[in-house]
């Protein structure tokens, strides 16, 4: 923060939030989890909605596994290629289980185009605020 003095009066010119180290809260516990299916639903929506795999792969944990952003990404393209683009939307998850750390969710997925509207199932797993693994989307793969 940089404040300002002008004839004994004070004002703040500039202000920048930092972001803190997610590292453990002062009373020594973790920071909090997100819940799963709210970060598979928001990674999922960034690839298929926004398109926005630089987003998505931030979500990725260290040791991700599965489908590469990559090779979604040409997938979608090609959809789009034969059946013009409208939309893509995360539709929530269908069921959840749970494979030691990691939470696997399984969500359908809508893809709208000016031909076609589609929907293909993931199968998305998160293990703490990461996304460990993506797999599914039959038939989306040519």
């Amino acid at each position: 923060m940089t404040v300002q003095e002008d004839d004994g009066t004070y004002c703040v010119s500039d202000a920048v939030q930092v972001k803190e180290d997610p590292g453990p809260d002062t009373d020594g516990t973790s920071p909090e989890v997100e819940d799963p299916e709210v970060l598979a639903n928001r990674y999922l929506t960034h690839i298929v909605g926004n398109r926005d795999t630089a987003t998505a792969s931030a979500m990725q944990c260290p040791a991700y596994s599965g489908i590469t952003l990559e090779d979604l990404t040409a997938a979608l393209d090609e959809w789009e290629t034969k059946n013009g683009w409208r939309t893509g939307s995360s539709l929530g998850a269908e069921s959840t289980t749970t494979e030691g750390p990691v939470t696997v969710l399984t969500i359908e997925v809508e893809l709208e185009g000016d031909i076609a509207v589609d929907r293909y199932t993931f199968e998305v797993g998160v293990q703490g605020n990461c996304v460990a693994s993506l797999e599914g989307a039959e038939g989306l793969f040519g």
